[in-house]
């Protein structure tokens, strides 16, 4: 026997390569299910899969995405998980005469399936209106994905054959996808020469397709095609699949949603938004995700339907977001019963990823081998209920990582949960391994797009969790419609007070609490910049010890008119703050250094962000 290793790419431009949340969930999924296919075509061939553990003792398929893969005839009339549960690349145990083009070709095979089936059903009837929209869409489907698979005695050579870059797409002329910038867009035309031929062919195009698919100006690439009808070639309506993913305005009022459905004296005004809302304007967002339908008032349920955008002032009166045939008319009178409701509803939603921590190093360790992946699958297993638990939507759960949109109130309250489970799944399996995972928290205004939310989760959880705070931590960043104006990283469990340590978000919900009544304000928290001097940006120099920066703030806050609090009370309020402000990492013994030498003014600005959702 000898050890086979695979992997399939792109994934992470693939996967953010993405302007609604279905793209996200999309390109995730189709990652899982094609490497899916490769395992079973090593299955079919007598190998069993080591790592990731997707098989029992007997070696039948105990992940629910394999069990539909291996049932399905590629016709996707199975009933299909709707998470992607496995990761893009695995090791498996091979005979010694194994080939390994045998999975390149299951990985072909069920990619040529799907994209012929969204070429038939949605472009073939209307390609004799583009320029060479058939030579296109072959060209781009046979050289995209980058395979790497090898064969031997170790368990590293995926690793070093990884280095040898052998997949280089080929140029591509003419317009670019406005999703998938270094690919030709489908037309052929060329805009600046042939606009009126370019248009054209997409309106047609847009015409074979159900729903509001296809925004007005965006022409698209086979393979950003293909990601955004594929969910139309698995979720089969008659199979109870529903293909709607919630948008980031929906994601973002879910918290608003649930406080006007619990206060009765709204309802008046809900009954009124939705009496004047145009039909078109409902079931466009996957409410069930987070309410309860069926529980509901006919009235509340219609609310709760209705699509995101109708909650945003902002989003109601751009006329780009809507079909000509609902009217500025009727969203401006939307727009002005807004105002009747008690409250807003805050513009931010959270975008969270996850990712073991030295995964790679623990699998070295082959008498642990075993134990790792079952910890591994376990947790992956549990990730959808701990999500779906604080409203938000899994996008994938697979091995040591996690990919999750949720409402931001309840996004730092899932981190923690699944992180004190993955190291339960761990602990649970085998004691003596020490494993550990990381966060990335991306609160993101729904202005924003969606692909530079995913690439920044990526870089804050790579550049700020793992790298500058040394693992088994939680970054934090808050992007505005401007970019990032907040980024804050901490270890999950902090120095506190001594040498004692508490679980950081422990610290920021107290404080954010207290910003919410009044004990901390915006003028004592501004002040901190005047009490310390010059900065540049939010960062200060420490001059001095921490206990005299303890007692300055701390005698500040009490003569602050707005907080009205004693002394002992500010003190604790002070260590709380320097907590989450003195930067703290792990060294290279994974000991938590606090250094306090030094001041960062995001962590009370995230406080406030939390405190307020971002509306002050």
């Amino acid at each position: 026997m000898q050890y086979f290793q695979f992997t399939l790419g792109p994934v992470q431009s693939f996967v953010a390569q993405a302007r609604r949340t279905r793209d996200f969930w999309a390109g995730s999924f189709m990652l899982s299910y094609l490497t899916g296919q490769a395992m079973l075509a090593v299955k079919k061939d007598g190998g069993k899969i080591v790592f990731p553990v997707v098989q029992d003792e007997k070696g039948v398929f105990i992940d629910l995405l394999l069990q539909a893969i291996e049932k399905d005839r590629g016709d996707f009339n199975t009933l299909f998980p709707k998470i992607g549960s496995i990761p893009n690349r695995f090791l498996a145990e091979v005979s010694n005469d194994f080939n390994g083009k045998c999975c390149v070709e299951a990985v072909d095979h069920a990619w040529q399936g799907i994209a012929g089936k969204i070429w038939e059903e949605y472009v073939a009837p209307v390609a004799s209106l583009g320029s060479g929209t058939d030579e296109i869409w072959n060209r781009q489907i046979q050289n995209f994905w980058d395979i790497s698979w090898v064969y031997g005695e170790e368990t590293d050579l995926l690793d070093r054959r990884k280095n040898w870059r052998s997949h280089i797409p080929p140029e591509e002329p003419g317009d670019k996808c406005t999703l998938m910038g270094n690919w030709q867009d489908l037309s052929g035309y060329v805009r600046r020469a042939e606009k009126p031929k370019q248009e054209a062919f997409w309106k047609a195009v847009n015409h074979e397709i159900p729903g509001r698919d296809l925004h007005h100006d965006e022409r698209l690439c086979s393979i950003a095609f293909i990601k955004r009808l594929f969910p139309y070639v698995l979720m089969n309506e008659e199979l109870g699949r529903a293909v709607s993913y919630p948008s980031t305005p929906y994601l973002a009022a879910v918290p608003w949603l649930s406080s006007i459905m619990s206060d009765t004296t709204e309802h008046g005004t809900v009954q009124k938004f939705v009496s004047a809302a145009y039909y078109k304007m409902f079931g466009h967002e996957n409410s069930t995700a987070f309410f309860k339908k069926n529980d509901l008032d006919i009235n509340i349920g219609k609310f709760v339907d209705l699509d995101g955008n109708c909650f945003f002032k902002s989003t109601l009166e751009n006329d780009e977001l809507w079909p000509d045939d609902i009217s500025l008319e009727c969203r401006r009178h939307m727009a002005g019963m807004l105002k009747e409701f008690k409250t807003e509803a805050a513009p931010f939603y959270a975008l969270l990823i996850m990712d073991g921590d030295h995964i790679g190093s623990l699998l070295t360790q082959k008498d642990k081998r075993i134990g790792i992946s079952r910890a591994l699958s376990n947790f992956g297993g549990k990730v959808e209920e701990i999500i779906n638990e604080h409203k938000g939507i899994t996008v994938y759960a697979g091995g040591d990582d996690v990919l999750a949109l949720l409402p931001m109130d309840r996004a730092m309250e899932a981190a923690a949960e699944l992180r004190s489970c993955y190291t339960k799944c761990f602990s649970d399996e085998d004691e003596s391994i020490k494993a550990t995972i990381s966060a990335a928290i991306v609160y993101a205004h729904q202005h924003a797009p969606l692909r530079q939310i995913i690439t920044e989760a990526h870089r804050v959880l790579d550049e700020e969790a793992k790298e500058k705070t040394g693992r088994d931590a939680l970054a934090v960043a808050v992007w505005k419609t401007g970019g990032t104006v907040i980024s804050w990283s901490a270890p999950w469990e902090v120095r506190h007070a001594g040498d004692g340590t508490v679980l950081v978000i422990r610290i920021i919900s107290s404080l954010a609490s207290q910003y919410g009544s009044k004990q901390i304000s915006n003028s004592w928290l501004y002040g901190i910049r005047r009490l310390l001097g010059n900065s540049r940006g939010n960062e200060f120099e420490i001059n001095g010890d921490v206990k005299e920066l303890q007692q300055l703030l701390a005698a500040e806050l009490v003569r602050n008119r707005e907080a009205n609090i004693g002394i002992m009370q500010a003190k604790k309020i002070v260590q709380n703050l320097l907590t989450v402000c003195l930067p703290q990492q792990r060294n290279i013994e994974g000991i938590i250094v606090r250094n306090e030498k030094k001041f960062s003014l995001d962590g009370g600005l995230l406080i406030k962000f939390l405190a307020t959702k971002g509306v002050a």
